[in-house]
């Protein structure tokens, strides 16, 4: 967890699910403070240039896959939290490309988890917004970690 890494983080979490922020509250450090807020809009305005690192796994699914996706998440998830937007289901992870650097501090970084297949594609985006773009290695899930800084 990135919070136990860091002592004195201050940790905020956000989604428009009140039953995923409750489960949010219990699970994250004592002091995170948690927003009904659709992904970076809805955050208090106090933390508009202050974050150092925003950690998202936005919905990421394209809609024609879902029914690809493991029956325990299409069962138990609703499909907003899996379906990212767009033929190839990365219009949430724009979003986030595009809202994200008035929020960092300086040095701040962006990191988003993604299926694997769609790390290059999201890399590409983030470089064409000016953003360093790397790669970390997917994992035995088909999932890596798209690291985004601002240029």
């Amino acid at each position: 967890m990135v919070a136990a890494s860091v002592p004195g983080a201050e940790v905020h979490a956000a989604d428009l699910d009140p039953a995923a922020l409750a489960l949010a509250g219990r699970n994250l450090p004592q002091g995170a403070r948690v927003h009904l807020a659709d992904a970076l809009d809805g955050l208090p305005t106090r933390l508009r240039g202050r974050l150092t690192t925003i950690a998202a796994v936005p919905p990421y699914v394209p809609e024609a896959e879902l029914d690809l996706m493991p029956r325990e998440a299409r069962d138990h998830e609703p499909a907003s939290a899996l379906v990212g937007g767009g033929a190839d289901g990365l219009g949430h992870v724009r979003r986030l490309i595009a809202d994200a650097r008035p929020w960092l501090a300086t040095g701040g970084q962006v990191l988003l988890e993604l299926h694997a297949a769609q790390l290059p594609v999201a890399a590409g985006e983030g470089r064409a917004s000016g953003w360093l773009a790397r790669q970390h290695p997917p994992t035995a899930s088909r999932t890596g970690v798209l690291e985004l800084i601002a240029g």
